[in-house]
């Protein structure tokens, strides 16, 4: 009889993954909905500003020890073993300093490398670093031929995904227009055209440079300008849209914001945003003065960490890891005590 049901129990396992609905695709409208496998409620992981390795004598980037590997090794310990059910993203600024081929081998490939073939990224502005590097090196070249098409079209790197009931998507925020080539334009028009074919009710969009951060960068745009103005004409999409969730990184600290419009007006059914610039590189001090923060619901520049998302059929569930902290500061980790509602 033990044996009978074993068997029995196995012939259940296996219709079960047969009949389980794949959900992570790339692709560019959204797929009808899917049916989140047994195993629960997919996650999505990650961190930006990460591969910060020395070099040894010989110009060696030495990745042992780093904060790089020990929030590899946290995203390890946190990611699910079901692919389907889990995603990492990266924010930007992968691989310091100039995101070059060498810099993503030996430093970005030994550490958040192994998690590749389940990474969904988007670039930063040091993977378009072009001081002392040759014209054939501009535009994220090496970026684009380290992550091949899981970062999209090559010098474009927007497109989106489903991950269980969401729909993920991915922006390129060192795009420019110009007087010949339109291509922040272009990913706008992109943008409008997935966002009207998304039926999704739960939706999340990440890129790099943040257009609302209490940080560095935050404290640099007042008002807002430059990259970060365009990037506010994309923000009101995304908000028109109902979108739920902004990720990026760019600023060397965690931060939660309070959801809000693209004028950072609080608003219920604005979007709530992250800024997660915690993957490894060292963290920044300058900060905007509490009193003159607006809709700032958490922040901290001392710890390294990731942010982890669980995202439900019509809610989710954040956290912030921690892995380290400097200055003798203690480890700063918050989480949601309740799941969040997708805007209605």
């Amino acid at each position: 009889m033990k044996a009978i049901r074993i068997v029995h129990l196995v012939a259940i396992a296996l219709i079960l993954s047969v009949m389980a609905a794949s959900t992570l695709r790339s692709t560019p409208h959204p797929s009808p909905a899917l049916t989140v496998n047994a195993a629960g409620d997919p996650v999505f992981i990650g961190a930006g500003d990460i591969g910060r390795c020395p070099q040894n004598d010989e110009g060696k980037y030495i990745s042992e020890g780093t904060k790089a590997e020990a929030t590899a090794e946290l995203v390890a310990s946190l990611l699910p073993t079901d692919p389907d059910m889990g995603v990492v993203f990266v924010a930007g600024d992968n691989a310091y300093q100039e995101g070059t081929a060498q810099q993503y081998a030996e430093c970005y490939d030994p550490t958040w490398g192994r998690f590749k073939n389940r990474t969904r990224p988007v670039p930063g502005n040091h993977e378009f670093i072009r001081t002392g590097r040759p014209k054939s090196k501009w535009y994220g070249v090496d970026y684009y031929a380290y992550f091949g098409k899981s970062a999209g079209k090559k010098y474009e790197g927007y497109y989106s995904y489903d991950l269980g009931e969401w729909h993920i998507i991915a922006l390129n925020s060192e795009l420019q227009d110009t007087e010949k080539f339109k291509h922040m334009t272009k990913q706008l028009n992109w943008l409008r055209k997935d966002l009207k074919n998304n039926e999704r009710r739960c939706t999340l969009a990440y890129w790099h440079r943040p257009v609302f951060s209490s940080g560095e960068h935050g404290l640099k745009q007042k008002p807002i300008q430059g990259i970060e103005q365009e990037l506010q004409e994309l923000w009101r999409l995304l908000d028109e849209a109902g979108v739920d969730v902004v990720v990026n990184g760019h600023d060397h600290n965690y931060e939660r914001f309070n959801s809000q419009d693209a004028n950072r007006k609080p608003d219920p059914n604005g979007m709530v945003e992250f800024v997660v610039g915690t993957g490894g590189e060292t963290l920044r001090d300058k900060e905007i003065p509490p009193s003159k923060r607006r809709n700032s619901a958490a922040f901290n520049k001392f710890t390294w960490g990731v942010l982890k998302l669980t995202l439900h059929p019509d809610s989710y569930d954040y956290e912030f890891v921690p892995v380290a902290s400097e200055q003798n500061q203690p480890m700063f980790r918050e989480r949601s005590s309740s799941p969040v509602p997708c805007v209605e």
